[in-house]
């Protein structure tokens, strides 16, 4: 069974978001938790504690501006990942630190778009308030053109958007383990080859 993680993370004032899906045929999403007023170690306890029942095989992570969290959670599942004399010193295994620009924004809500149009991720029959949020904040998230040609994505004034981040996170490392998006994902590394 695979098991993938977004993780939005923030620290103590603003909301965390966690998406966990399930990968088998499709993309379904399993749960969707909202944190508020709690710590990174407190936020991690959490996470392990989930990791116990939806066993961990990608985890995306916000690793804009929440670069400490992302290397505690590494570091707990790589062991040789801070250690220096090691030869996974700083090599990600588990965690896949995304850094937020324009450009990755705009990639990773062109693939949830993707996945949505091509029925590879499926909402849950009985919806909780929570993905009843996580859709009301997918409809707020529209780009806008800036004035460098490209596009920005301005978080809604007075709204929240960190379920629909690490929902775009997680379908992000989800990429890799369905053989459509994974077939497209090796031909662009073979394109860059020659």
């Amino acid at each position: 069974m695979i098991y993938g993680y977004g993780i939005d993370a923030a620290h103590t004032l603003n909301y965390c978001g966690i998406v966990i899906t399930r990968i088998e045929d499709k993309i379904r999403l399993v749960k969707v938790c909202k944190l508020r007023g709690i710590s990174y170690p407190e936020i991690t306890r959490i996470l392990f504690g989930f990791f116990k029942k939806y066993p961990l095989t990608y985890i995306c992570t916000d690793y804009t501006n929440e670069r400490s969290f992302s290397h505690t959670i590494e570091a707990r599942l790589n062991p040789g990942f801070d250690k220096h004399s090691s030869a996974g010193f700083f090599k990600w295994k588990h965690v896949n630190p995304v850094v937020f620009t324009m450009d990755t924004k705009l990639e990773m809500k062109q693939n949830a778009r993707e996945m949505m149009e091509n029925k590879d991720f499926v909402w849950p029959k009985r919806n909780n308030p929570l993905v009843e949020e996580l859709k009301e904040q997918m409809l707020r998230e529209a780009g806008q053109p800036a004035l460098n040609g490209k596009m920005k994505f301005p978080k809604p004034e007075g709204h929240d958007n960190d379920l629909i981040m690490a929902l775009e996170l997680n379908l992000f490392g989800a990429k890799k383990y369905l053989p459509r998006y994974a077939f497209k994902i090796v031909c662009r590394k073979l394109k860059g080859k020659f």
